[in-house]
């Protein structure tokens, strides 16, 4: 039985380090099961969608559906992928793992290409091939991150809303707080009694204090906004630095 995704990276030759556009990857062997697979390698964020992200693509970008051998392996048998290679059928293998196992999204993702078991793209023997595939990898990992932060995006987005709505509730308050106060300005003018009149304007005292309360509320909360608004802003811009 194949072991469990056991992430053991292996000087292969002199372990290249390779940067492709916004991002850089290493190439070296990957072991799984009785093998050692030479793979591209890197490290992303949002993991915990890198699984679904890898089917998509593949499935969008090149008609072909991944399947999940076992935890943290997707492979695709013996398709001829000719991005790769014209004439020759092989396995696309895609492994992740959590980095670290106190962060839930940060994962270490590897790329294989295979013509067999003891036949797998590297720089050595398969330059060409390696190429492609390492441009294969980084379409992959601009369309990961894109729908990675696309989801914080979102996320945010709703924060923003939840925010608003407490903005709206509030100024609703403060108008119902403002048409008590009219009535008991009515009140204190029209009272005889002096303890009505006392009850009244403490009321009325009450109301503005509560009032102020719900203004700093919102000042405080449209800040928040801005804040968001910033997080946004910045995570657009990671997007559009993506190449």
């Amino acid at each position: 039985m194949k072991t469990l995704f056991s992430f053991l990276i292996i000087a292969f030759f002199a372990q290249s380090i390779f940067a492709q556009g916004s991002f850089v990857f290493k190439e070296a062997l990957h072991a799984y099961g009785k093998e050692n697979y030479n793979s591209l390698v890197t490290t992303i964020d949002g993991g915990n969608i890198a699984e679904e992200t890898f089917e998509d693509f593949m499935k969008e970008t090149y008609k072909m559906k991944a399947k999940r051998e076992e935890k943290g392996v997707l492979v695709i048998h013996k398709v001829l992928f000719s991005e790769i290679s014209a004439n020759k059928r092989g396995d696309v293998y895609f492994f992740f793992e959590k980095e670290d196992a106190n962060n839930d999204k940060l994962f270490e993702v590897s790329m294989t290409f295979a013509f067999g078991y003891d036949i797998v793209v590297n720089t050595k023997d398969y330059p060409e091939e390696i190429k492609k595939l390492q441009e294969i990898f980084r379409k992959y990992l601009i369309y990961h991150h894109q729908k990675h932060f696309g989801n914080q995006i979102k996320d945010l987005e709703k924060v923003i809303k939840e925010h608003n709505r407490n903005i709206e509730k509030n100024k609703d308050k403060i108008k119902s707080l403002q048409k008590d106060n009219e009535s008991l300005a009515k009140r204190i003018g029209k009272a005889k009694d002096a303890g009505d009149k006392l009850k009244y304007e403490q009321n009325k005292i009450n109301n503005d204090a509560e009032m102020k309360r719900l203004a700093d509320s919102d000042d405080l909360i449209n800040k928040q906004i801005e804040g968001v608004n910033v997080e946004i802003n910045n995570i657009k811009s990671k997007i559009g630095n993506l190449k």
